[in-house]
């Protein structure tokens, strides 16, 4: 049975919220790699949610707000009671109907933000030097020197012949906390894999040109940046989640 132009929507907002399992996130990215038009979709549907996000939250009016407080002053007696008791109950549920919008949002602006904090830390890993503070392609060299420096030891994997080199790691500061970064090469391109606490679900993110992907497998939450597409770093993911387990 084929999904419905409605269920793809649905299934593209949970991937592109980070709100898929890992199973249900594999399944989907191989409809992706297969799917030229569902393709276009997510990437107008991530181009759109990207420009959704910049948009600067504003109070409002105080014109606005002198209507409206005109429009209650001006009530009849006749029907002053009545429109009290209404206007009463459509203040408290537009309060509660706010409250839980904004909870929300502010949920996932923070979601957003802690991403983009990983994205940062990935250009400012290729605007230095060298994109690792250890540079080995060895997991036994990479794994112990994390080990010595920081409390959360990551899984470092050589990928090589799965086309994702290990390159070395590097430590970076994401919400005022140490995390392990992992990099990797793929060709020219440089991944960058931060390793941060179990149970995240973190959005997609496309940002200046880089592209974030992250998962969980119940130890922890892994965000992948490059500037590679989405698709190829959702290959880099099965690679890696296919050589963990």
């Amino acid at each position: 049975m084929m999904a419905s132009p409605d269920d793809d929507d649905l299934e593209l907002q949970a991937y592109l919220d980070g709100e898929c399992d890992a199973n249900a996130a594999h399944a989907f990215e191989k409809r992706l790699a297969s799917d030229e038009g569902l393709r276009l979709r997510f990437e107008q549907m991530l181009a759109l949610s990207n420009a959704v996000r910049a948009i600067p939250q504003e109070d409002m009016p105080a014109t606005l707000r002198a209507r409206v407080g005109a429009t209650v002053a001006g009530e009849s007696p006749r029907g002053q009671r009545w429109s009290w008791r209404a206007l009463a109950a459509a203040v408290i549920v537009g309060v509660l109907i706010s409250a839980a919008s904004i909870l929300a949002l502010d949920q996932y602006r923070s979601r957003q933000e802690l991403v983009q904090q990983v994205i940062a830390s990935h250009v400012r890993g290729l605007l230095a030097s060298q994109p690792f503070d250890v540079a080995s392609s060895d997991s036994h060299v990479v794994r112990p020197w994390f080990i010595s420096r920081i409390a959360r030891s990551p899984q470092v994997l050589n990928l090589a012949q799965q086309g994702f080199t290990l390159s070395g790691g590097r430590i970076d500061v994401v919400g005022n906390t140490p995390v392990p970064t992992v990099v990797y090469k793929h060709d020219t391109h440089v991944v960058s894999l931060t390793v941060l606490a179990p149970g995240l679900s973190l959005p997609v993110v496309s940002q200046s040109g880089y592209q974030a992907l992250s998962w969980s497998d119940g130890k922890a939450t892994y965000v992948a940046v490059c500037d590679l597409p989405v698709k190829d770093l959702a290959n880099f993911r099965r690679i890696f989640t296919a050589a963990s387990s």
